[in-house]
């Protein structure tokens, strides 16, 4: 979620939200980029200068890990590393943790709002001999004269965009075959939806939108899989 914060709030309110969140993100990291400079002299005693450091707001990680929130001045990032268990509890933990960030970000506008999901696919090799054929399991892959096998090719990926120009909502999708791993291969969809418009904020209006995005995803998730590829993921 890219936001617009009330003026004169936001610096101080970052402060604030620490000890709100602490109980589910114990490690907190303040997040910095830096401008470096190669000195053309090498044999000086400081080859490199730093020419500026910027703030790029905080980042917080649960003990496990499993969980990360990016944290700035019109950033909120909420992400869940571990496997995916359903769309109500998901939305529960990401939705929780921005009630206990607003209270002193005080947004008063919405400029992008997004999902975004990674899914890891993992189809068996089988038999030595075995030949595996993309398009038996997703209906977007890269055309093949003859089934994908080792070791004529090793990987592969494909990204494309939709636009949905009334809805203001752009649709990012990668499909990679990686490099086989314990006799599989795995397969990668990477979705990303996109809601471009600036709206003035409202919580209840938020959490519809998320509703409507992960709709979204559904749609161009289970239509790039074959019969057989649901079979995978069921």
């Amino acid at each position: 979620m890219q936001f617009e914060a009330s003026p004169g709030v936001i610096n101080a309110g970052l402060k604030e939200i620490i000890p709100r969140i602490k109980d589910w993100f114990p490690i907190h990291n303040e997040r910095k980029s830096a401008e470096i400079h190669l000195n053309e002299a090498l044999g000086e005693k400081t080859p490199l200068t730093v020419k500026s450091i910027t703030d790029e707001g905080h980042s917080f990680h649960s003990e496990s890990r499993e969980m990360e929130l990016i944290l700035s001045t019109e950033l909120f990032n909420f992400k869940r590393y571990s496997n995916y268990t359903t769309w109500e509890s998901f939305k529960e933990e990401a939705l929780t943790t921005w009630e206990k960030c607003v209270l002193s970000i005080n947004p008063i506008k919405i400029k992008r709002l997004s999902l975004r999901y990674i899914n890891n696919i993992e189809i068996d090799k089988g038999d030595d001999d075995a030949k595996i054929n993309p398009a038996d399991y997703f209906n977007t892959n890269i055309s093949f004269e003859k089934p994908l096998q080792p070791p004529s090719l090793s990987n592969y990926k494909i990204r494309y965009t939709i636009p949905l120009i009334e809805e203001k909502i752009t649709i990012h999708v990668s499909n990679n075959v990686e490099i086989s791993v314990n006799d599989k291969y795995p397969f990668l969809i990477d979705i990303d939806v996109l809601y471009n418009d600036v709206v003035d904020y409202n919580y209840d209006d938020v959490k519809k939108k998320l509703d409507e995005l992960r709709d979204i995803k559904n749609y161009y998730f289970f239509n790039n899989l074959t019969p057989k590829g649901l079979k995978l993921i069921t």
